[in-house]
């Protein structure tokens, strides 16, 4: 006997919070008629913007397709815009999934780097990067903000390592965790002492630069009162002699287990809610600090986490081997140009010859330092001397690839559009300035990557290499593109920006796994979470037709 279809009416209301906000998923099962939606502004004297959109995702693919409704309109104060007044169809299928995103671009938002929640009573102190400018009692917005959630253990005295196999036991007492989990260790957590100089010294573990830590850690065996996780990611340690713990050196509540449970899911606020501020810290115009009521979460411990990076591709050549002991890999090196320099300004070759030698081939880069050359031309028949490359020309601050070599000279083209615009005249080297050519060391693409914001870590996968501890690099600017957690992982962000510490820095590497991954510290993150004052509130209403 057929089932008649069943209707059910929705009805959606949530603040706007900053950033990217999904508003809706159809249910397995169901065809959805999003019937009307609107966006009221709620602040006072605000403008803010606002933009919809409905998302199709192949579940085949993953591949996604956005279609927007409407893009950035500012809504007035005490007025509000109609996002959708009729009828928008939006279904589950075995081949696609629709849902409806929302984005609030609103004032005074902030930037969130700690959140200090206090499971008993529900208080959440929230740390900013900058000022905050909130009143106590005022209405706010949260979005973004990533919890791992569960219990805390402590280190018993039962607790072993295997510097051979990298196993390292804890002995945490009655638990519930199973094999395939994942737990977290503390900085500091525990200490051993080892045969390597007699047992003399006691040692905190996890170190800073130890691989498990800030990490996640799989668990790979259980028994009713001990976990086993692998700490190690080259095995066997440097230092394979026995490891003993020291009694009763186990940090209390240093361990840690990340079962998403709690006041929502490990993005929070999802679903989106508001809050009001409590109390802030110091005084309105200079504190960065504030608390607010989340809801209470009885026996699950939440942990604030930094965005959570994803990556998504790296640029051709994106990391630059600056110097090596490796005999298969080239380091970076300097040249002088010397006599014998010439520039053709009618095809936009500069060719140099160099003080000796300088091994380069056509598959080579070279980067000429600003105003390194000094040329005269027959403009005004030699009257004044130029430097090259000025700031305004194409090859400034650039790699160029060698398109010509012999054993001591090479040739680049420094112009975009040929014959030269200004002057076709013939130019006379005079001089140049030595080391002030660059040559590119070995570069590598790179082919995935993991970010861990509280060290500041990150892990490159280059492929085949013969790097060693102790090589540094150089990435390229907007080189790798990652997504994150504080925007719903919505848009994708290129790495290091120019304002970025690694932009330009050279990077002293440790080997993660031989002849495939390194790590550098590019510096750590809080960043992890937007704050704004209550601007704008979404209402909605949906018909849901089960067809099922």
């Amino acid at each position: 006997m057929a089932i008649a279809p069943v209707n059910k009416f929705l009805n959606l209301a949530v603040p706007v919070a900053p950033g990217v906000q999904k508003l809706y998923e159809v249910p397995t099962g169901t065809t959805s008629l999003l019937l009307y939606a609107q966006v009221s502004n709620v602040g006072v004297g605000t403008y803010p913007k606002v933009t919809f959109w409905q998302r199709r995702e192949s579940r085949s693919t993953g591949n996604t397709r956005d279609v927007r409704i409407i893009k950035e309109v500012e809504i007035p104060p005490n007025d509000a815009v109609i996002l959708v007044d009729g009828r928008m169809v939006l279904e589950k299928t075995p081949l696609v999934v629709d849902s409806v995103y929302i984005k609030g671009h609103q004032e005074r938002v902030g930037i969130i780097t700690g959140v200090d929640y206090d499971e008993p009573t529900g208080i959440a102190t929230v740390m900013c990067n900058n000022t905050h400018n909130l009143n106590s009692g005022e209405p706010i917005t949260m979005g973004g903000i990533y919890f791992t959630c569960g219990k805390y253990y402590t280190p018993g005295n039962s607790t072993t390592y295997n510097p051979t196999t990298g196993l390292l036991t804890l002995d945490i007492g009655t638990h519930s965790l199973l094999v395939g989990e994942t737990i977290k260790i503390a900085d500091n957590a525990m200490k051993f002492t080892c045969l390597q100089d007699g047992g003399a010294t006691q040692h905190e573990y996890p170190r800073s630069t130890d691989p498990a830590s800030s990490n996640n850690l799989s668990i790979t065996a259980v028994t009713s009162t001990t976990i086993t996780v692998q700490v190690l990611t080259t095995t066997p340690s440097t230092n394979t002699t026995a490891h003993t713990f020291v009694p009763d050196s186990g940090i209390y509540n240093s361990i840690s287990d990340n079962a998403y449970t709690g006041i929502t899911t490990n993005i929070f606020p999802d679903p989106q809610q508001g809050y009001e501020v409590n109390s802030i810290v110091d005084q309105v115009g200079t504190s960065k600090t504030f608390t607010t009521y989340l809801g209470g979460a009885s026996g699950n411990v939440h942990n604030y986490q930094p965005a959570v990076h994803t990556f998504v591709r790296g640029q051709m050549n994106a990391v630059e081997l600056v110097s090596t002991t490796s005999s298969n890999h080239t380091s970076q090196s300097l040249l002088s140009p010397t006599t014998g320099t010439a520039y053709d300004p009618n095809d936009g070759l500069l060719t140099i010859t160099t003080t000796g030698a300088h091994s380069l081939t056509t598959n080579d880069i070279v980067k000429i330092a600003d105003d390194s050359l000094t040329f005269e031309c027959d403009k005004d028949s030699r009257a004044t001397q130029h430097t090259y490359p000025r700031s305004t020309d194409p090859i400034s601050d650039k790699w160029v690839p060698v398109t010509v070599v012999s054993a001591n000279t090479f040739t680049v083209k420094v112009l975009d559009v040929v014959p030269s615009v200004g002057d076709t005249s013939t130019h006379y080297y005079i001089d140049g300035a030595a080391n002030s050519i660059t040559k590119s060391g070995s570069r590598f693409n790179v082919y995935g990557s993991t970010y861990n914001p509280k060290s500041g870590e990150v892990v490159l996968k280059l492929g085949a290499n013969d790097l060693q501890n102790g090589d540094t690099i150089r990435i390229a600017d907007d080189s790798l593109t990652y997504t994150c957690t504080m925007d719903l992982n919505n848009s994708e962000h290129t790495y290091p920006r120019s304002t970025d510490p690694a932009s330009g820095s050279i990077l002293t590497l440790a080997v993660a796994v031989t002849n495939e991954s390194i790590r550098v510290n590019v510096g750590k993150s809080y960043s992890g979470g937007f704050v704004a004052p209550l601007q704008m509130e979404l209402s909605a209403s949906i018909l849901e037709n089960s067809n099922v």
